[in-house]
């Protein structure tokens, strides 16, 4: 629920050209999977970071964006290191371990990066611009709006159980808990039946949603040799 976003700022990299920012993500996260140095995976790891805190994206928020990942990797590295028969800690499977995680980390940034800088229409027009098939990419545009909807939903009820004292001793918490989940699913599922009625009703054809993106130009080709050369030498360096 942290990656749903709402345009509160505008940074630099929102102007970038979208097939631009989507090589790049692609070209990092290609150098990300291949590297085996652990220096290069945290370099991207607060590189990235930090262009998502100047976009914008506050400390708060984006340490909750990463809880998540770095849970993951936090319990891969509990399970590859540890041995509990007998109990021991092995440090060799530590350090070999420790560059997975970090891969997982790095990718992740390099997602977040190219997500919150990209608007969803943008993201839509590349599946596009990549011949994704059109039934695909409308499941997609469907999904991430009930997703809203959903999540709208969520707080509203939440907010009303709060305000109502619900969640006050731990027997309430999971009423109030059970009334949520119940009470958020029917009603986003009764607002998107009601949505896509309207949608069909009104003719709705996704093709006629999707817009082109500008081509390439000269500047924009300056723009990614300049951005992916740096971390190919840093690749090959370290």
């Amino acid at each position: 629920m942290h990656l749903i976003r709402k345009r509160e700022t505008f940074s630099v990299l929102q102007a970038v050209n979208s097939k631009v920012k989507f090589i790049y993500f692609l070209s990092l996260l290609l150098l990300t999977l291949s590297t085996k140095s652990i220096s290069f995976l945290v370099l991207v790891i607060i590189y990235h970071s930090g262009l998502c805190y100047f976009s914008g994206i506050s400390l708060r928020k984006l340490l909750k964006i990463f809880i998540e990942p770095l849970f993951v990797a936090i319990i891969l590295l509990v399970i590859k290191s540890v041995q509990l028969s007998p109990l021991a800690f092995n440090i060799s499977s530590f350090w070999e371990n420790l560059h997975l995680a970090l891969r997982i980390l790095a990718g992740f940034s390099l997602f977040i990066t190219f997500y919150f800088n990209t608007l969803f229409t943008e993201i839509l027009a590349l599946l596009n611009w990549l011949k994704i098939p059109l039934l695909l990419q409308e499941l997609i545009y469907l999904s991430f709006r009930f997703i809203i909807l959903l999540h709208q939903e969520i707080i509203t009820i939440y907010i009303s159980q709060k305000n109502r004292l619900g969640y006050t001793g731990f027997i309430k918490a999971l009423i109030s808990l059970k009334s949520l989940i119940k009470s958020s699913f029917l009603n986003a599922l009764r607002v998107s039946e009601l949505t896509l009625l309207a949608m069909h009703q009104r003719g709705f054809e996704y093709k006629n949603l999707v817009h082109s993106l500008s081509s390439l130009r000269i500047r924009d080709l300056y723009v990614l040799l300049l951005s992916i050369s740096p971390w190919v030498g840093l690749w090959i360096t370290l």
